[in-house]
């Protein structure tokens, strides 16, 4: 049963690396990301401010991330100017982040507020 449930996961932990496409990344952001991907999904929970989530609900939202969500948490990355001391957190965050205010950005967006008001 263990073996079925740890096959299982990696089997799930590998359809998210294809649906996330980290192919078409350059190599050192492949390993970055990867090296991210694989301990969100494998860690205990994931601490983000105040908030932690656990193992379940982190990977529930794995399931939800694609290239574009990756491309966002990169440009993000690249336009950080602060000190970092944890990476491997920060990068988690970022990613984890990301999937969260792209449907925080879409329901608040003016323009499809007021596409949704005249239907």
């Amino acid at each position: 049963l263990i073996k079925n449930d740890y096959s299982q996961s990696v089997g799930q932990f590998d359809d998210i690396l294809e649906n996330c496409r980290i192919d078409t990344f350059p190599e050192d952001e492949q390993k970055i990301l990867y090296d991210a991907l694989e301990r969100m999904y494998y860690s205990e929970h994931l601490r983000i401010g105040t908030a932690v989530y656990p193992n379940e609900k982190i990977r529930s939202r794995m399931c939800e991330l694609d290239v574009t969500t990756l491309e966002s948490a990169v440009a993000k990355l690249h336009r950080n100017d602060k000190p970092i001391k944890n990476y491997q957190g920060y990068l988690m965050s970022v990613i984890f982040n990301c999937l969260t205010d792209d449907y925080a950005q879409a329901a608040v967006d003016p323009f499809l507020n007021s596409v949704r008001k005249k239907e």
